[in-house]
């Protein structure tokens, strides 16, 4: 998932572009990610000054923190000010007290697990509340290696697959040491 998840997202922003342009030159699609980064950012400023936000969003901030994680990796501009202003707010996990008493349960795998993804993505490095995090993440985890899901969004977390994926790479990504036999064990399913 490391590898080819970013540039399937950095693909489906130059899609609209290239959907009807079989012989596309790289310009033509450089130009495209330079503008759909360009809009995502420009969404992402006004996130949480004009529409007054205080939660993230799988729209504005997961989803962005990946494109930009691909675009940066392929030479595309990123307006670093406007990235890291958005990741401060969207990825922090200093609050441990608030990562023990989880009382803000949205769904496990899709709003944890896919804030814990792209976290990564977006630079956030392992501390006690991401290890927090990952292992309610290993304790939710169904019998047969995923999770039941609250919402039925399609496409983005209609899947139990997808759930399953990412749950399991938010735990690779972030477990502490200390859960190093029960994230193997977590493994163990798949």
């Amino acid at each position: 998932m490391q590898k080819w998840f970013p540039a399937v997202l950095v693909c489906l922003l130059a899609a609209s572009l290239t959907a009807t342009a079989q012989d596309a030159s790289d310009d033509q699609i450089r130009d495209a990610a330079v503008r759909a980064i360009g809009a995502m950012q420009k969404a992402q400023a006004t996130w949480y000054t004009t529409n007054k936000q205080v939660c993230a969003s799988c729209h504005h901030q997961y989803q962005p923190a990946l494109a930009f994680r691909a675009a940066r990796e392929r030479g595309i501009p990123v307006d670093e000010a406007i990235a890291r202003a958005d990741a401060l707010k969207a990825f922090t996990f200093a609050d441990l007290d608030r990562a023990i008493q989880y009382t803000h349960v949205i769904e496990p795998a899709m709003d944890d697990a896919y804030r814990m993804v792209a976290a990564h993505a977006a630079g956030v490095t392992p501390n006690l509340a991401t290890a927090v995090y990952a292992r309610l993440l290993i304790s939710r985890q169904n019998r047969e290696g995923d999770w039941d899901g609250f919402h039925q969004r399609p496409p983005s977390s209609f899947s139990r697959f997808t759930m399953a994926a990412l749950g399991l790479r938010a735990v690779q990504l972030y477990h502490h040491t200390s859960q190093k036999a029960a994230a193997a064990a977590f493994w163990l399913v798949w």
